[in-house]
């Protein structure tokens, strides 16, 4: 059977780091390493990957200094002896045959990659997250840039709108470069550069619609804290999706891509009030005057949802 390398960066996650690898561990399908990769945590996480090594040979810790999610994932990757790679954030955690549900897929159709859906998991309740599939296998580059590419560029009412996490994907070794990792401090969402880089180089898809991974909502993730810069962050990741899809031409993006940048306004706000202090919240949204304007004038015609229209009527109203 094919070896899977599951790559999990750890910073900061003393509270969530056994959990995490006790799920791996207890895997179904046993022919996996894990390798840990200490991002210069400040906390007891390199203490605890090197004692959870010495007790378990599939096992493997990088020590590195601090540079973000990306170059530890980049550092895991470069250490990988698997024929797949599959990635877990250190503060989720998986069912136990996550790696043998995709794995089977991937053999059975010949694919490149499988995905599977996923679970929410807040402190109060869990919530099951399906995909908008009926079908076990996307194939060929029209359907995978239908059903695949064009769901990761923006959302769409009544159309398939997937996640660009990383995590629920399992995908081919060799098929990976290393310049499909870009930095979270350039880009936001910096997965989805990834999943669409990736997409040109694969043909068919296997689709697990069932939850295999726990992405667990912890208020000191990446993803929940404030940002410095995040506008910038998100105008170039809604930059690099519309070259991509220049580039490569891939047409019947323009909702999605006007979506996304409509739902880039909001979450600057939202991210500006994270933030803290007033100077700091005026300094985060300044940039969003000069840079979307079309977005703040229109925002009476903004179909998106309450919150965002209601965000960018206020700007409208500081701009006039």
């Amino acid at each position: 059977m094919p070896k899977i390398s599951v790559i999990v960066p750890v910073y900061n996650v003393e509270k969530y780091l056994n959990r995490c690898v006790e799920s791996i561990l207890n895997q179904t399908y046993k022919d996996f390493e894990i390798i840990l990769v200490d991002d210069g945590s400040p906390d007891s996480c390199p203490k605890m990957c090197d004692e959870l090594a010495q007790n378990h040979g599939q096992i493997n810790v990088i020590h590195k200094e601090n540079g973000g999610l990306s170059s530890a994932r980049v550092a895991g990757f470069k250490e990988a002896k698997g024929d797949y790679i599959l990635f877990v954030d250190s503060d989720d955690y998986i069912e136990n045959d996550m790696l043998e549900s995709l794995m089977t897929a991937i053999i059975k159709d010949g694919s490149d990659m499988a995905i599977c859906s996923y679970f929410t998991k807040y402190t109060e309740k869990t919530v099951k997250n399906f995909l908008p599939y009926d079908k076990p296998i996307l194939e060929g580059k029209q359907e995978i840039e239908n059903d695949y590419i064009l769901p990761l560029i923006g959302y769409k009412r009544n159309a398939k709108n997937i996640p660009g996490f990383l995590v629920l994907r399992m995908m081919k070794r060799e098929l990976i470069s290393e310049e499909f990792f870009v930095s979270e401090n350039e880009y936001f969402a910096e997965d989805v550069v990834f999943d669409l880089m990736y997409s040109q180089v694969i043909e068919k898809i296997s689709i697990v619609n069932k939850p295999l991974y726990y992405y667990c909502i912890n208020g000191q993730s990446l993803t929940n804290k404030y940002r410095k810069n995040k506008w910038q962050m998100l105008k170039k990741l809604s930059d690099f999706k519309a070259q991509f899809l220049k580039e490569k031409g891939i047409l019947g993006a323009e909702e999605r891509l006007k979506n996304a940048r409509e739902g880039t306004v909001f979450a600057t706000v939202d991210n500006a009030v994270l933030s803290g202090g007033y100077k700091t919240f005026l300094k985060e949204i300044s940039p969003i005057y000069n840079d979307a304007r079309d977005i703040i004038k229109n925002a009476d015609k903004n179909p998106l949802h309450g919150t965002v229209a209601l965000t960018m009527l206020l700007l409208n109203k500081k701009q006039t």
